[in-house]
């Protein structure tokens, strides 16, 4: 093959490379960007002047590795982002994230993703579910030992009607986020 011909292709595979690599990091970018807009909403009206998503902490719990995304004012902790997952929900893994207050109050919830069954146990995952909105308010660390739990299991928290299974591992994969918030505040509020 002549010259110009292998270094015309060598170019074509040269550019390609690029474009590939500059369209990767461009996803990679919205992805972050995407993603550092859902915490801040999840944050709500908590003040913080730092980047939540670039901060982020990670620490081991019962279901795996838990992320933590801090919020902080002039250095002082506001509230923090833990996504988590419900490793036993009825259909899989439920995932989601909870945001809390500098004391430990639950803000926010969101279900990311579920495989429950459509109509039954897939109601966690509805934006408005006014179950989830009865954990809103909550600071389980200040709740008595075992309220943390559905009322049929001795706690203080229905149950979705006919999501038990969903119910029991949403409640305790919230307890879990707590608990890791609550275990790990100084790191999170030193950063490291």
């Amino acid at each position: 093959m002549p010259l110009p011909v292998l270094a015309g292709a060598a170019l074509v595979v040269l550019a390609s490379v690029a474009l590939v690599l500059g369209t990767r990091d461009i996803l990679a970018s919205r992805a972050d960007e995407r993603a550092a807009r859902e915490i801040d909403a999840l944050l709500g009206d908590l003040p913080h002047d730092n980047r939540p998503l670039r901060d982020r902490l990670s620490f081991p719990a019962d279901a795996g590795q838990v992320a933590v995304y801090p919020a902080r004012t002039a250095g002082r902790l506001t509230g923090a982002v833990v996504r988590v997952s419900a490793p036993d929900g009825y259909g899989g893994p439920v995932e989601l994230v909870v945001a809390f207050d500098a004391a430990g109050t639950i803000r926010a919830i969101r279900i990311e993703s579920h495989r429950e069954t459509p109509g039954i146990g897939a109601q966690v995952a509805d934006p408005d579910s006014r179950w989830l909105g009865g954990f809103l308010g909550h600071t389980p660390a200040l709740d008595t030992p075992g309220a943390w739990a559905l009322r049929r299991d001795g706690g203080q928290f229905d149950q979705l009607t006919g999501a038990t299974v969903t119910s029991r591992a949403v409640t305790a994969a919230l307890l879990e986020a707590a608990r890791v918030f609550e275990a790990h505040r100084a790191e999170i509020e030193a950063g490291r």
